[in-house]
């Protein structure tokens, strides 16, 4: 069964992005697709669960290597019929939040893409984003051994080691 997919990307320093596209999915749940947002054409692999609660993927751009370090995975949660709410992560560009709507052919979406686009321009980077942003790039440092977190022993603060 095709579908129309689109929505908003919330993403650390940058604006938020709308992305659109198209999903083929297969009895079973799993589907593929195509969509496209302003770093350009992509493929997605994914699931949306039996219990119509979850949907996940995979987003590969094709203007780049085929590989885990280009890969963006995301999960999202049923917030009503249709409309999908929840977070992506990927080592080249670290976490954020995504947002979407998927209709099935032939029926009306409940957000047009001036919405979406409305939705965009209300949505602010504001102090708790930036944080958050901050702790995924340490993270990301952690993993790939790049520095060392260890609390000061006397105040207790947690303090960057360069390895």
């Amino acid at each position: 069964m095709k579908q129309e997919i689109k929505g908003l990307i919330i993403q650390p320093f940058y604006e938020p992005c709308i992305f659109k596209g198209q999903l083929f999915v297969e009895s079973n749940g799993v589907f593929r697709g195509d969509l496209n947002d302003r770093w350009g054409d992509s493929e997605i692999e994914g699931r949306m669960l039996p219990d119509g609660e979850n949907l996940t993927f995979v987003k590969r751009y094709r203007n780049r290597p085929k590989d885990a370090y280009n890969d963006i995975n995301y999960s999202l949660r049923s917030i009503g019929p249709g409309m999908w709410k929840g977070t992506y992560d990927g080592q080249r560009t670290l976490n954020g939040e995504a947002m979407c709507e998927t209709v099935a052919e032939g029926r009306k979406p409940f957000l047009s893409l001036n919405d979406w686009e409305r939705l965009a321009l209300k949505t602010q980077v504001n102090e708790q984003t930036t944080e958050r942003v901050a702790k995924s790039i340490i993270d990301v440092l952690v993993k790939e051994g790049k520095i060392e977190i260890r609390k000061d022993p006397e105040t207790g603060e947690e303090l960057i080691i360069l390895k």
